[in-house]
């Protein structure tokens, strides 16, 4: 039997403290050695280059982007002329628009404070930025097995009020290049075993019920991706509201078989998604927005929910002091004793 390490983790793609806040993640990665990390918003190439940098030596990684098709030139002619247009209302300084003119426009990719970094060819040309790593202590080989934005009909972003216009444009860039999707990996381990991981970033707003059609889309793939045997792990920002009654996405994972981390940590889950200790966005986080949408929310918007013939043994909060922040979502580690073959 050996114990599998899974951390689950935004890494937050805003360019606020990006180098100290991802030298404090890759730290500890290579301190407190994972087994498997699924981390999202890794929208800028340094962080994909970092990330390569420094941890592939010990770990597969698996980068959402290495595999989509680029965008075409015309793709941003409409949403440059609308930035050229709204930057009156302040839109043009806005962090998001920032980060996807430079991340998108410009090649190198410049951010104040970010090294230049060259030569980085289709890392530079989505926002579909999930990243999975394996260690190669535990897997011998891992791959991609299928990543996948999902269909305009089902992406779910709530439409902005016409007041808003710069809402409005950001709304066309969540359509364009920021699209919710899924990311299915598969690390073989050395005894030959093969372990489905699956990286997703849902549809934020509360309630929102596309969230809940966007995770059978990802069931259903996973059944018919996965063989018997596997030992499969769905991770990531559900941005599900835990204190939202009317979710039915856990219903969903429940349904098909899946145990959510958090009944495996001491005196088991309160209710369905939530107990005070599970949090992981939370306004004493200095990250986390101080606007009308968020200044109030308290909550747990990150799971791992597990599905295979081991016993979940540990559920914690990761990186939620705050000398030691990494993003504005706090992580989650859990804890798996499976035997590897």
């Amino acid at each position: 039997m050996s114990k599998i390490k899974i951390w689950s983790i935004n890494c937050w793609g805003e360019a606020q403290d990006l180098v100290e806040r991802l030298e404090r993640l890759l730290q500890a990665v290579q301190r407190e050695k994972p087994s498997i990390m699924l981390g999202q918003e890794l929208f800028t190439p340094y962080s994909r280059f970092t990330f390569d940098a420094l941890l592939s030596s010990d770990y597969h990684i698996i980068h959402a982007v290495h595999v989509l098709p680029k965008f075409p030139w015309i793709s941003y002619l409409l949403p440059v002329g609308l930035a050229m247009l709204v930057g009156k209302w302040g839109l043009l300084v806005n962090p998001y628009t920032i980060l996807w003119v430079s991340n998108m426009i410009l090649k190198p990719v410049l951010f104040p404070g970010v090294p230049v970094v060259k030569h980085l060819g289709s890392k530079s040309s989505s926002f579909m930025a999930t990243c999975t790593i394996f260690s190669k202590r535990f897997f011998k080989s891992a791959r991609a097995v299928e990543i996948k934005g999902f269909e305009h009909g089902i992406r779910g972003y709530p439409v902005p009020s016409w007041r808003k216009p710069g809402k409005l444009f950001f709304l066309y860039i969540q359509h364009t290049f920021f699209r919710p999707h899924y990311n299915i990996s598969e690390g073989i381990t050395k005894e030959g075993g093969r372990v489905l991981a699956v990286n997703v970033h849902l549809i934020l707003g509360n309630p929102n019920p596309y969230r809940a059609k966007q995770m059978e889309v990802v069931l259903e793939r996973v059944r018919e991706l996965s063989r018997e045997g596997d030992e499969i792990y769905i991770c990531g920002d559900f941005n599900i509201d835990s204190n939202d009654k009317s979710e039915t996405t856990f219903r969903l994972l429940k349904a098909e078989g899946y145990q959510d981390s958090l009944t495996w940590a001491q005196g088991g889950g309160a209710r369905d998604g939530f107990r005070t200790d599970s949090i992981t966005w939370s306004p004493s986080n200095k990250y986390v927005p101080n606007d009308e949408d968020d200044k109030d929310l308290n909550t747990r918007l990150d799971y791992v929910w597990y599905k295979g013939k081991g016993k979940g043994e540990e559920h914690e909060v990761i990186f939620n002091e705050k000398d030691n922040l990494v993003s504005d979502h706090y992580g989650i580690q859990a804890v798996v004793n499976v035997k590897c073959s």
